[in-house]
């Protein structure tokens, strides 16, 4: 499956289109990326680091995402590959 990442304009939060969230409750369709930062805050995703970050953190708590699956964000391509998120290079 392929996800395109899109940040909604009203509330300014990234979310994985049509991916199904685990982490709320209620019926989301889309799942908001947030990425944790040192100090322990929420912080929205701001550069590739923090996209990766957030990313990899979503595969692990969300079931939903198989092997295989990429997301396309602003910030280049990347894809759930076993337990790790990577980057994927043209």
């Amino acid at each position: 499956m392929i996800y395109k990442v899109k940040k909604s304009e009203p509330d300014r939060l990234w979310y994985i289109m049509g991916l199904p969230s685990e982490t709320f409750d209620g019926d989301e369709k889309n799942t908001v990326l947030l990425c944790r930062l040192p100090c322990g805050d929420l912080d929205n995703p701001s550069s590739k680091e923090k996209m990766f970050s957030a990313l990899y953190d979503e595969l692990q708590c969300n079931d939903a995402i198989k092997d295989g699956d990429s997301f396309e964000t602003p910030f280049g391509i990347f894809q759930a590959q076993g337990i790790h998120v990577v980057e994927i290079f043209d």
